[in-house]
């Protein structure tokens, strides 16, 4: 079964769900956070939209590589109303936040996220960071890694 999901953040402002829908789009993973003071200031409305509209929903926190539990309280404080609605928790872990926090910061917040959630959560980095460091430790946690060939824009499965 292949699924198509939009990865979305304030960056791309205020988003019609609907019309992503109709276009064929199943879901939305959404930031819902980063380090411990930003909230995505359309997550809570991104979120609703997609449950009304049925769709699949992932929420993320971009880490630091700070205080893990700083880290995490303040992505479940936020997402915790809505997290009836959240099929899955991500961890976005990449670049100078891993030279910071280790991989050891990864497995601590993931094992926490476990536990807030009550769902096995995921961690997403970028290619050259699962490469760089040994993941051993997180090895029973879904891994999302990004796999760009160009900033061009892509649609569906293009494998390498």
């Amino acid at each position: 079964m292949t699924l198509n999901i939009v990865d979305l953040s304030s960056n791309n402002g205020p988003v019609n769900l609907a019309t992503l829908k109709k276009a064929g789009c199943d879901g939305v993973i959404v930031k819902a956070t980063e380090s411990n003071y930003y909230v995505n200031p359309y997550f809570a409305g991104q979120v609703k939209q997609a449950a009304r509209l049925g769709m699949l929903i992932g929420a993320y926190h971009y880490s630091d590589g700070g205080s893990v539990s700083a880290n995490i309280n303040h992505y479940w404080n936020t997402v915790k109303p809505y997290a009836k609605y959240i099929d899955l928790h991500i961890l976005d872990y990449e670049g100078r936040n891993i030279v910071r926090g280790g991989v050891s910061h990864a497995s601590v917040a993931l094992a926490m996220l476990k536990k807030l959630t009550g769902k096995t959560p995921m961690i997403y980095m970028g290619l050259s960071d699962e490469n760089s460091y040994n993941w051993s430790s997180v090895t029973a946690y879904p891994l999302w890694v990004a796999q760009y060939n160009d900033m061009n824009n892509h649609y569906g499965l293009h494998p390498r």
